[in-house]
């Protein structure tokens, strides 16, 4: 293999050769719900760390809570391998993450955002300033601030809308404005 660094790389960067040193850290982060039980997740994630005899003890791996996220309580962790090993600890270890969570009904979240539906008002006018688009009284909409990945929740949400909102698909027409979406029937 040949691979070709331009100089400027070389005279204006850091290079770090990582394969240089005996060891190397894994890091990884972990989210599972806030539903889930966090003391069960940490000794689940725990014992895979532990279950693989690649994994130094010293300097001991660590396992605890980074972060309380937007859609996940989410986990370090940090074990150390000899550097031959880094990359087939590290996928071995997400791989019997996920299949454990799997085992255990833990759950890894995806993105997610609250949304609201909102009945047209009496002046027939979207709620929020600026987008301003006209609907008949008898119309319902759904709002979010969440990008387009929200699309994918419409599904769920066209259950919980009012009886008179339940057209067939062929009928619904959906419309995006900026950050705002507007389902009519």
């Amino acid at each position: 293999m040949r691979i070709i660094v331009p100089n400027s790389t070389i005279t204006n960067g850091t290079i770090r050769n990582l394969s240089a040193e005996t060891y190397r850290r894994i890091d990884l982060v972990i989210g599972t719900s806030y539903h889930d039980d966090l003391r069960a997740v940490r000794q689940f994630l725990e014992e895979v760390v532990k279950s693989d005899a690649r994994i130094l003890a010293d300097p001991a791996p660590v396992v605890a809570v980074s972060e309380l996220g937007d859609s996940s309580v989410n986990f370090v962790v940090r074990p150390w391998v000899l550097s031959s090993n880094y990359n087939p600890v590290k996928f071995h270890l997400i791989e019997q993450i996920k299949l454990g969570f799997d085992a255990r009904g833990l759950t890894i979240p995806f993105p997610s955002r609250d949304v609201f539906v909102h009945h047209s008002m009496a002046q027939n006018t979207l709620p929020f300033g600026g987008v301003g688009e006209s609907l008949d009284r008898d119309d319902s909409f759904v709002t979010t601030s969440s990008d387009d990945r929200s699309l994918q929740h419409f599904a769920d949400v066209k259950a919980h809308l009012p009886a008179r909102t339940q057209h067939s698909e062929a009928t619904r027409q959906i419309t995006h404005n900026r950050n705002d979406f507007v389902i009519r029937g």
